[in-house]
């Protein structure tokens, strides 16, 4: 049989040269929708930490942060991540002329006259029980499901839960960054084996 080489982006390496080559190793989780043959549903919001409308509280003002409710029928088992928008703009962006958005440090020295690159935020996203009102009020600590972690500068986080039992009332989804006054655009993306909605709650 004749050699076929193809770009697949499949490769084989020895354990030797690997662990030379390379110091971390990141697992991906694929989810097929509904649309792509698979089973899960999706739903996704685009938003921002913004002073000036008073979501950038950081971790001391959490509640103040962008909420999203959600709501299920059944128990079902949901994954959820937030990622930072770095190429977004949005509307007060655009009409300010700015460029929208955090940028990674990669090393290399700003144009002479610019200004360095911002450094990612440090994030993290929490699950919490709804309140009869929807909208969390209080600490992050009080009706915690699940979190990311601590909080850190990955431009991802996210959450697993295998099994999230049905409340009347849903639960809420809130991602913050720790320091007070960090802007940047964002988008949260949850995943479940289940119909279920999602509400943007401010």
């Amino acid at each position: 049989m004749g050699k076929c080489v193809q770009a697949t982006g499949v490769f084989w390496i020895s354990v030797a040269d690997f662990v030379r080559e390379f110091d971390s190793l990141f697992l991906c989780r694929l989810f097929r929708t509904l649309s792509q043959g698979g089973q899960w549903h999706k739903h996704s919001f685009s938003s921002r930490w913004s002073i000036a409308k008073n979501t950038a509280g950081g971790y001391r003002a959490a509640s103040t942060a962008p909420q999203f409710l959600w709501r299920c029928a059944r128990p079902a088992e949901v994954y959820a991540t937030l990622t930072l928008d770095h190429d977004h703009q949005d509307d007060d962006d655009a009409a300010a002329g700015g460029g929208g958005g955090c940028s990674r440090s990669d090393g290399h020295g700003a144009d002479e006259g610019s200004a360095p690159p911002r450094q990612d935020p440090h994030i993290a996203l929490f699950l919490l029980e709804a309140p009869s009102g929807g909208k969390v009020c209080n600490r992050v600590t009080q009706g915690k499901v699940a979190d990311s972690g601590n909080f850190t500068n990955s431009p991802t986080v996210s959450v697993a839960v295998p099994r999230l039992e049905v409340r009347d009332d849903g639960y809420v989804f809130l991602g913050t960054t720790y320091e007070t006054g960090s802007e940047s655009p964002f988008t949260v993306t949850l995943f479940a084996d289940y119909p279920f909605t999602l509400e943007r709650l401010n």
